[in-house]
């Protein structure tokens, strides 16, 4: 098993780029040589996550691209494995919440009462009412965490398995098959303008 580290980058409105960092196991392990077809994986897994939320999304706001780390068993760090293009843009004109402002969703991992999280930046004001997700927006955000707590499998057979990589712990702890997305809006801390 290859853990894998996946940082995206998105764009935001006053140039602040956000990330969202998701780890995934590997079955069968991946390694040297294999770069080019995880990246095609890691994009096609992102593309179709990100594309159940377009809509919610404001139409000044891409999630970009990523970058894939490798976890060294040896000495215990990520490095460089692979990057790739994601470029899902939001498409909803109007007014756009503040960057801080996010959704909330939550995975579910075996073992622990403790959950993976993801705050969703760069909402459209139109899919929410007063401080809460409107209905609909609420149901996609949903199928976002539904899709995230799935485990992909690419054309080629390799298996992600999400979860989280504990660094207190030294073990990858996978979805459990859970998953939820708060009605609630949440705030995520803001990133440094690019200069």
């Amino acid at each position: 098993m290859t853990i894998l580290r996946v940082t995206v980058n998105v764009s935001l409105p006053d140039n602040v780029i956000g990330n969202n960092i998701f780890f995934w196991s590997t079955v069968p392990d991946v390694g040297p040589g294999d770069e080019l077809f995880v990246a095609a994986d890691i994009q096609d897994a992102l593309v179709a996550l990100y594309q159940t939320i377009d809509q919610r999304l404001h139409d000044t706001v891409n999630i970009v691209d990523f970058v894939c780390e490798a976890r060294n068993p040896v000495t215990d760090s990520f490095n460089f494995f692979t990057s790739g293009i994601v470029n899902v843009p939001g498409t909803v004109g109007g007014d756009a919440l503040a960057n801080g402002i996010g959704a909330l969703v939550e995975l579910g991992l075996a073992g622990t009462a403790r959950t993976a999280k993801k705050y969703i930046a760069g909402l459209a004001e139109t899919g929410t009412n007063d401080n809460n997700l409107a209905s609909a927006a609420l149901l996609d955000f949903l199928a976002f965490a539904t899709l995230w707590a799935l485990d992909y499998v690419s054309g080629g057979g390799t298996t992600y398995i999400a979860g989280i990589w504990s660094f207190t712990d030294a073990i990858f702890k996978s979805a459990n098959g859970s998953s939820f997305a708060n009605s609630l809006m949440a705030y995520q801390r803001r990133r440094k303008p690019v200069t």
